[in-house]
């Protein structure tokens, strides 16, 4: 994953520390700015990317509390449409 964000000039920082020692897996910009509380939070974002989601996709949203939305990647097939919308609420 990194490679492709590296291949399109992207600006990211992978396992950023955030409270509580959490890691998410990329953040964007970087940490730098992350930790900056004078950088807006609408500029950040935060990006899981889990194999399979099953009950991880929970750990996501708690990994960076600046940032309201967060975005999760999977290669899991087959999300049911009840998941999903557990997801979103």
């Amino acid at each position: 994953m990194a490679d492709i964000f590296t291949r399109n000039n992207l600006i990211f920082e992978e396992q950023v520390i955030t409270e509580n020692r959490k890691k998410p897996d990329f953040v964007f910009p970087n940490g730098v700015c992350y930790h900056d509380i004078c950088f807006p939070a609408d500029g950040l974002i935060v990006l899981g990317v889990k194999t399979t989601c099953k009950d991880r996709w929970r750990q996501v949203l708690t990994e960076a509390d600046r940032v309201d939305v967060k975005y999760l990647f999977t290669m899991q097939q087959g999300i049911s449409k009840y998941q999903l919308k557990e997801m979103q609420d």
